[in-house]
């Protein structure tokens, strides 16, 4: 089992997933809601225990229930990272997913400076070559983003914006509708990257390309 220290462990039954052949990408996924209402609806309205869509991480916010309940900057760990989680369909396998809380409305609302915080230590964690010390050889973080042998390289900086998930990465379909955009960013894992991805601006798609594509490693990895 792994999980983050700094969350509150929130399993939601009995482990039906499969395990994850990798940890590659962290995705940075906004609700449409808050962290008290989506561990609701993971935990039940959805179907009971994993048999529905769950995500590794939620991150709470100001609004709702979560302000109510103080979860502001507060995170959740609802699946053991040697597990995946379905918010990325496609990407499964191989994608940590981290749902944050929001305003639940249009314009969605930037994070809190407590979320950027959180955020940004969870990433300097899970970012680091220590934490995946005991997963299989082509699951750890390395200093080339812990790609499996047959995958690409993935891009030194952002793999792609929220507001473009849909057919993020390597041909592979992550989500079933377009995304929302709120300046977040997948983010590849990086050891010894403590920069909060909220401080920069996503980037923008092309219109001849919506998604960023990324070039093929030509040599097997060592």
């Amino acid at each position: 089992m792994l999980t983050y220290p700094a969350a509150v462990h929130k399993p939601l039954g009995p482990q039906t997933e499969p395990r994850m052949t990798g940890h590659d990408i962290v995705c940075l996924h906004t609700m449409a809601g808050y962290l008290s209402s989506t561990d609701r609806y993971f935990r039940a309205a959805n179907g009971a225990g994993y048999i529905g869509t769950e995500s590794h991480f939620g991150v709470g916010g100001r609004w709702g229930g979560d302000a109510r309940a103080g979860l502001d900057g507060t995170v959740w760990q609802w699946q053991d990272l040697m597990h995946q989680a379905d918010a990325n369909l496609d990407g499964n396998p191989t994608v940590i997913s981290v749902e944050t809380a929001d305003n639940a409305a249009r314009p969605i609302a930037p994070w809190t400076p407590p979320q950027c915080e959180a955020i940004a230590e969870f990433l300097a964690w899970v970012c680091d070559v220590a934490t995946h010390a005991d997963c299989p050889r082509r699951g750890r973080a390395t200093g080339r983003a812990s790609p499996s042998r047959s995958s690409p390289t993935p891009a030194p900086d952002v793999a792609a914006s929220a507001a473009t998930v849909k057919g993020a990465i390597r041909g592979a379909s992550w989500a079933g509708s377009a995304g929302r955009a709120r300046g977040a960013r997948t983010v590849p894992l990086k050891p010894g990257s403590t920069k909060s991805p909220a401080s920069s601006p996503a980037p923008k798609p092309s219109p001849q390309q919506s998604t960023p594509r990324h070039p093929r490693r030509t040599t097997p990895w060592p």
